[in-house]
């Protein structure tokens, strides 16, 4: 079985303050990664206080990824059910929403990838069955569409984790 993509509604955040967006191109975001929250701050600006992404949740949003275009997010989200989820929102955490929803036997949905054209995220996902993870899987998911696809799977304690796509989105 893979991850499943998920129709599931999204979670409302609240923008940030017109005053904090990035309105010079020169002055780039850096989103990172807080304990259990991600935040954004301006490197160049020696006065950008960091501003949480999701400020009304969801908690547990880790390894945040830029679109190639820089309007969008994807990362992981750890759900109540003991999975991670892959999720995307806009820049400034607003619109977000589940893309891969990680149900049993899957235990996570992890470290997100943009293709540099946009249309597709990578990621890890490993299983859990009968207490033990049996391995793990590289997958893609179309961001249109959803649909999934299996790249590479592993076996035993070899996991295939935290993939990167080539410069021209091929490899």
């Amino acid at each position: 079985a893979s991850a499943t993509p998920s129709p599931a509604p999204s979670t409302s955040a609240t923008a940030l303050p017109p005053d904090s967006r990035a309105t010079d191109a020169a002055i780039p975001w850096v989103v990172y990664q807080s304990p259990d929250v991600l935040r954004l701050i301006h490197p160049v600006s020696g006065t950008s206080r960091p501003r949480r992404v999701l400020p009304n949740g969801p908690f547990g949003a880790r390894h945040p990824d830029w679109s190639p275009d820089g309007a969008r997010l994807a990362f992981t989200v750890d759900d109540a059910d003991g999975t991670r989820d892959v999720w995307t929102s806009d820049w400034d955490g607003s619109n977000a929403a589940v893309l891969v929803d990680c149900r049993v036997p899957c235990r996570d949905a992890d470290s997100p990838a943009w293709s540099p054209d946009g249309t597709r995220i990578a990621f890890h996902r490993i299983d859990n069955v009968d207490g033990r993870n049996p391995g793990s899987s590289l997958q893609v998911v179309d961001i249109a569409t959803r649909a999934i696809t299996t790249l590479a799977s592993t076996t035993g304690a070899e996991y295939a984790m935290a993939a990167r796509w080539s410069p021209d989105g091929r490899s």
